[in-house]
């Protein structure tokens, strides 16, 4: 509940910006916009198809945008679906490398290459399975309401969007569940420290009031343009739903999960304890990394960035005249009440205070600025213990 997160489709789309958003930031405008030639016309057309594939494909992110076209359903997390998906990125790279990068404009070389680089890892990674360890502490099935919390619902169509995908939930949780039975007879799963977490994530889900679903929520609220009449039909709709399909489904899932999921999942936290763990480490490390150094070579420069950073703190601890040793003043500075907020409600207001600080300067850093502004606001309580600090 302490930590505020920022919310803002605009904000959320340039921080995972595709290629071909880039593509069309970089991009001329129409009206001056110079003649194409071939390799330019087949790389935006690449550029467009795969994005509308990708909301296509995954629901929820063309959610997060802002795109209301498949506010109706969920990503299909099914067998075959999967492989579809897999194979589309195949594809998309292939028809990217049949493309003549040197017939390219500077800018649009960039795009070529930074796509090209996704579309790699996308394909590379597809061998670690990872869609085997479907539910993390931080969300999957469990918490699939969530979502409402960017969602606009502005006409009866936007509720009857939601209900729709309330409908379709049973069928992601079988899918789910199906997903993680897959990765458990693998040794695919996630740590078990971290999956501890997990079961009263579902419990919340099965209520005896469906009015108290965390699924309801948006139906305690409506716009003006919604004839109390409809409203109250959504409602008991929605009600119905919940007590007939949602909560049954989840209480199914949480006997699955408590009896038979959790207690094969690892007890190790360490990635390379997974099937094919090191490659699997390495290559993660290496894709947040933009880099193409091992794990272990990454080790090795955050231990002398850390020693580096302790020299800077013994700095900082004699500037101040702390009398003690340095794990001493980690501990004054954990501890002592003035250097912590007394309620979340202060906490809440500096971060607000912060971030209005932080706007000015945006500019100083950043060449394109997204169109709509940001807000902040509390973690929903439901998945807030679950979080970060």
């Amino acid at each position: 509940m302490l930590r505020p997160v920022l919310l803002a489709a605009a904000v959320a789309a340039c921080l995972s910006a595709s290629p071909s958003l880039i593509a069309a930031q970089s991009a001329p405008s129409t009206a001056a916009a110079p003649a194409r030639n071939a390799a330019t016309t087949q790389l935006y057309a690449l550029f467009d198809d795969e994005w509308e594939r990708g909301m296509r494909e995954n629901p929820e992110d063309a959610s997060y945008r802002g795109d209301k076209r498949y506010n109706d359903r969920w990503t299909d997390m099914g067998a075959a679906a999967i492989q579809a998906r897999m194979e589309g990125d195949r594809k998309a790279l292939q028809r990217l490398k049949a493309i003549d990068r040197n017939a390219l404009s500077e800018g649009d070389r960039l795009n070529y290459d930074v796509f090209a680089w996704d579309l790699e890892k996308s394909v590379e990674r597809q061998k670690f399975k990872e869609y085997q360890r479907a539910v993390s502490q931080r969300g999957g099935v469990q918490n699939a309401e969530g979502i409402a919390e960017v969602l606009s619902f502005a006409n009866a169509k936007d509720y009857r969007d939601w209900l729709a995908r309330m409908n379709a939930l049973p069928t992601l949780i079988d899918q789910t569940t199906a997903l993680l039975r897959e990765g458990a007879a693998a040794g695919n799963t996630p740590p078990r420290v971290l999956m501890q977490r997990v079961p009263a994530q579902i419990q919340a889900q099965i209520v005896d009031d469906p009015a108290k679903s965390p699924f309801y929520k948006p139906f305690t609220r409506f716009p003006d343009a919604i004839p109390a009449a409809e409203r109250s039909a959504l409602q008991e709709e929605a009600k119905k739903v919940i007590s007939a399909k949602i909560v049954p489904a989840y209480r199914q899932f949480a006997t699955f999960f408590n009896d038979d999921y959790l207690p094969k999942t690892r007890e190790s936290i360490a990635a390379v304890s997974l099937p094919d763990g090191q490659a699997y480490y390495d290559f993660v490390a290496g894709y947040f990394t933009t880099t193409d150094l091992s794990a272990d070579q990454i080790h090795q420069i955050g231990l002398k960035e850390v020693a580096r950073i302790r020299g800077e703190m013994e700095k900082i601890k004699a500037e101040v005249g702390f009398k003690g040793t340095l794990a001493e003043f980690f501990q004054y500075l954990r501890t002592d009440p003035k250097f912590f907020y007394k309620t979340p409600a202060e906490l809440f207001t500096a971060y607000e205070a912060i971030s209005k600080r932080i706007d000015p300067q945006l500019v100083k850093v950043f060449k394109t600025i997204p169109r709509l502004p940001y807000g902040v606001r509390p973690i929903p309580d439901n998945i807030a213990p679950d979080t970060t600090t």
